[in-house]
């Protein structure tokens, strides 16, 4: 039986290079995935690494990734087939991410993307944030100790 899930992801990097962290919350199962990035890393690549890694934590089934991130939304559905057909142009930033979240969509049966507002009382995004936002105190914590 092919499963069903739906998935809040958020990513989180208060300052416009740092520590960063992301988190995804899955409905189904009550679980949630959460990391850290690098010293050094982007909100946009947070937000990103929140979709895959989701994505990669769930069997192969359908899914619908609510994000409040429109870098991700509209780069993966609307900007990813221009760039795809120009040859992923060199001035297109995260690359690697790009590809990886392709390969984690393409192990699905189907994914479907949507914008939620973010900061706006849905309990789901505000979770996943709150997790972010977690783990980026703590990789920052982290990276002060060493």
């Amino acid at each position: 039986m092919i499963e069903t899930f739906t998935l809040y992801t958020d990513g989180s990097c208060p300052k416009p290079q740092g520590p960063g962290g992301w988190a995804s919350v899955c409905l189904e199962d009550r679980s949630y995935d959460r990391g850290h990035g690098a010293v050094s890393t982007t909100n946009n690549r947070m937000e990103l690494m929140g979709a895959i890694g989701g994505l990669r934590a769930l069997p192969p089934s359908r899914v619908t990734v609510f994000s409040d991130s429109e870098y991700v939304i509209k780069g993966f559905t609307l900007y990813r087939p221009k760039w795809e057909a120009q040859g992923w142009p060199a001035r297109i930033k995260n690359q690697d991410l790009w590809f990886d979240l392709i390969e984690q969509v393409e192990r699905h049966i189907s994914v479907a993307f949507k914008h939620v507002k973010g900061h706006r009382g849905d309990h789901y995004n505000e979770l996943a944030d709150e997790l972010a936002g977690y783990q980026t105190d703590l990789f920052a914590r982290l990276a002060v100790d060493n």
